[in-house]
């Protein structure tokens, strides 16, 4: 803004004028249309942007789709995982022509029956830790490796993210939740709506059906993070990992979701990245991120 006033200024004192007075309708209209011009054309370039990023995203999903065998990584398919481990791992982004490492030599074990939590302070990797283990980045050294019970002849399988903000699209809550998934029982998401606390949004079976019930709500960020959270455990996945899932909630509810994630983590492989303090303490196994790699803690919880 200060440039366009700028530019502005200095075109009208250099435009002639006759006496060397400078007419009052060019002083007020032409900064004026400068300043609603420059406005169109930042409109242009945002719209630029995001059809550059949407265009991206498209790519990347007809890869998916399509199962290209290329270079980039495609998310994992795993079941039945009892372990994931990182062996001397190093990625690292560039940045001007040069690599910014973010991860170095790093080793992380991951183990299903306990709860994992990875933390750290901003910049230290767990968004790109969280990217490994999701498959969206391929490690530039080193080796991960997915340990699967071959012995079980079924299980659950997949991978279910909860992000920190999660999406949903217009429709019912059962369709939000249920991802066109024939199977999900209703009354399995009556019962993770009441341990969380959420059924008084949604106190009937008819009202996860009423697509107008869901718009009317108004939810808030924390009340999406639960509903998201229901999603990713009627989905029964093989590994459950959740982004600051605490990040928008007390810490009475903090500590609700906290015993959840626990309960899922004896049966499958769970991981949270959290600053949580409440989670943190109640997890089994603490990963701080420091200097590019993981300070693994094992904590014994007092009965």
């Amino acid at each position: 803004e200060m440039l366009t006033y700028g530019v502005a200024a200095a075109i009208i004192l250099l435009m002639p004028a006759s006496d060397g007075v400078i007419d009052l309708g060019i002083l007020i209209s032409y900064p004026t249309a400068v300043l609603f011009i420059r406005g169109e054309a930042m409109m242009v370039i945002g719209g630029y942007q995001q059809l550059a990023n949407t265009e991206s995203s498209i790519r990347r999903l007809f890869k998916v789709i399509k199962g290209d065998d290329s270079e980039e990584p495609l998310p994992r398919q795993v079941g039945r995982v009892t372990c994931i481990t990182f062996d001397n791992v190093s990625y690292a982004y560039n940045t001007d022509g040069a690599d910014h490492k973010i991860l170095s030599n790093a080793n992380l074990a991951l183990d299903k029956g306990r709860l994992h939590v990875i933390t750290g302070p901003s910049g230290t990797g767990k968004t790109t830790t969280l990217n490994l283990l999701l498959g969206l980045l391929h490690q530039q050294q080193g080796h991960i490796c997915i340990a699967e019970d071959n012995d079980a002849e079924d299980g659950p399988c997949g991978i279910a993210l909860v992000e920190q903000e999660p999406f949903f699209f217009d429709g019912s809550l059962y369709d939000n939740l249920s991802m066109g998934r024939q199977t999900v029982d209703k009354a399995d998401v009556m019962h993770y709506l009441e341990v969380l606390h959420l059924s008084h949004l949604f106190p009937t079976e008819e009202s996860l059906t009423n697509p107008m019930e869901l718009l009317a709500r108004k939810l808030s960020s924390g009340e999406k993070q639960r509903l998201a959270f229901i999603r990713a455990l009627i989905g029964h996945p093989a590994v459950l990992i959740v982004d600051e899932i605490t990040s928008n909630i007390d810490a009475d509810t903090s500590l609700l979701i906290t015993q959840q994630l626990k309960e899922a983590a004896r049966q499958i492989l769970v991981v949270a990245v959290s600053h949580d303090p409440i989670l943190i303490s109640e997890a089994d196994v603490v990963h701080t991120l420091h200097d590019k790699d993981f300070i693994t803690t094992s904590q014994t919880k007092k009965t």
